[in-house]
């Protein structure tokens, strides 16, 4: 009776194990200060993250770009950068299987400054190519993504004069494959505006969210979205205040109603912070707005849209309101209601989760800094399963009873993708892809099946790049959701 009952446990260990997925929580660096800013889960199902270290013999500040297997376990580590300063601020895989990072440099800057600097490399994290834009003030590159025609999009922030560099532009460049500039467009006015994030948008266009003062009315920080068509022309933009002082806006996403909901940081007048939440509509317009925080202080840096139509942040909070900060991950419904809310970090640590993805098996990977002195920090390494742990207990052992349809993975795709979905009960199923003007271009599913889980392939090859969308129909359910084919 002992051996079956092991046999039985070993066989709902095996099996959670897989449903749940790897978790984990590292804290990684030398004896100095790394930073973790940016995280993605690769076509392996491993992870890559990019920031900052000086935990070298010349104690020189360089970027550093580091590959992990599915477990944690590392892969390769690699930096990047000369004698002086450099920042990775963001890194994407690319169609070819290597990575696309933007930041900036000092060491190979003109004028004793800082340029925005891109660095390609192959899969293995040897650099192929890297590109210094020299503005011959200053400038900073805070997030890149690959584009339909195999070309990159960079965005944030450009110096206006030299030794004037209080005065900045939120900066929008497309380069080409080989980092040659095709078109630069400066966004802002007679103060500091900012970009951080770039997205693709279903009109093949473009969204950027930063934070403007030259459009404010108080002359503080507000929250800013400026949309633009594809060749960065703008189409409209938008600023909103936060709850009375400054705000700077972080990540944004576009959501299946092809409206947009963004995070950030506000502070009060008082000083005293909170993470915000903003869902619009397709021209920018506010629906609703969320403060997490309460009466700790708290900012927000990381947002994704989840496979259930929910949302994930990450960030930090001063539970202890004591100036140390937790290591913050929250996940919402998609009204901005805290569904459950996890912190990581001790109290005498300084902990900040930069990056946040939803992963494919349905957890969450994290990538931040953790202070353990003013001199030494680590870079943060967080898996967590669908409910925010980094273990199994056994009151999470929960068998779905929802439809659910998840995000294609992975995402962008060049030219199969992999479609996730589940039926709680035996339904007749309809599956199709559309294009961007809504007709249907083809079906993948067109029958009744039993309950369970499914794994569809989608082979895009025979039809043009763009965003394409993938829309499930049953008797109970129906659901769409976006995805981006580059050739």
């Amino acid at each position: 009776m002992k051996i079956q009952n092991y046999f039985v446990f070993m066989a709902l260990l095996l099996f959670f194990g897989n449903v749940f997925g790897k978790s984990f929580e590292k804290y990684l660096g030398s004896t100095g200060v790394d930073y973790g800013y940016y995280i993605q889960q690769t076509s392996d199902d491993g992870y890559v993250v990019t920031g900052k270290t000086d935990s070298n013999p010349s104690k020189s500040t360089n970027i550093f770009l580091a590959k992990f297997n599915s477990d944690g376990s590392q892969q390769w580590y690699k930096t990047f950068g000369g004698r002086d300063v450099e920042w990775g601020k963001s890194v994407k895989q690319t169609k070819d299987g290597g990575y696309i990072i933007t930041g900036w440099t000092a060491s190979y800057a003109t004028n004793g400054n800082y340029d925005l600097w891109i660095v390609k490399t192959d899969s293995d994290g040897n650099e192929e190519w890297n590109k210094v834009v020299k503005t011959y003030i200053a400038s900073d590159g805070l997030d890149i993504e690959q584009t339909i025609d195999g070309g990159y999009v960079v965005v944030g922030e450009v110096a206006k004069a030299v030794n004037n560099q209080g005065i900045m532009d939120a900066w929008l460049l497309k380069i080409d494959s080989n980092g040659n500039t095709e078109w630069s467009k400066k966004f802002g006015g007679n103060q500091r505006d900012v970009f951080f994030e770039v997205e693709l948008t279903s009109d093949n266009g473009y969204v950027c969210l930063g934070y403007t003062v030259s459009n404010s009315s108080d002359n503080k920080r507000d929250y800013w979205i400026v949309k633009t068509d594809s060749l960065g022309n703008m189409q409209w933009n938008e600023n909103y205040d936060g709850i009375g002082g400054d705000d700077w806006g972080r990540r944004i996403r576009q959501t299946d109603d092809d409206g947009y909901i963004f995070t950030g940081a506000s502070n009060d007048p008082n000083d005293h912070f909170q993470i915000m939440l903003v869902k619009t509509n397709s021209s920018g317009e506010e629906e609703w707005r969320k403060n997490y925080g309460g009466q700790y202080s708290a900012q927000g840096r990381g947002l994704d849209i989840t496979s259930d139509g929910n949302f994930i942040l990450s960030g930090s909070i001063d539970h202890y309101k004591n100036g140390n900060t937790n290591g913050w991950l929250l996940k919402v419904d998609n009204n901005g209601d805290i569904l459950w809310d996890k912190q990581f970090g001790t109290r005498s640590n300084i902990a900040d989760l930069e990056y946040v993805q939803q992963c494919e098996d349905g957890g969450f990977i994290c990538t931040g800094k953790s202070f353990s002195s003013s001199t030494q920090s680590d870079y943060m390494l967080i898996k967590v399963n669908k409910f925010g742990t980094v273990s199994v207990e056994e009151n999470q052992l929960i068998f779905s009873e929802d439809f659910n349809l998840s995000q294609n993975y992975p995402n962008p795709f060049n030219p199969t993708t992999k479609i996730n979905y589940i039926i709680p009960k035996s339904s007749h199923v309809s599956l199709a892809i559309y294009n961007s003007q809504g007709n249907k271009i083809e079906e993948l599913v067109n029958k009744t099946q039993s309950e369970g889980s499914y794994e569809i392939s989608w082979d895009a090859s025979g039809i043009p790049s763009g965003v394409y969308f993938y829309k499930i129909i049953t008797k109970d359910f129906t659901e769409m959701r976006k995805c981006l084919f580059i050739k």
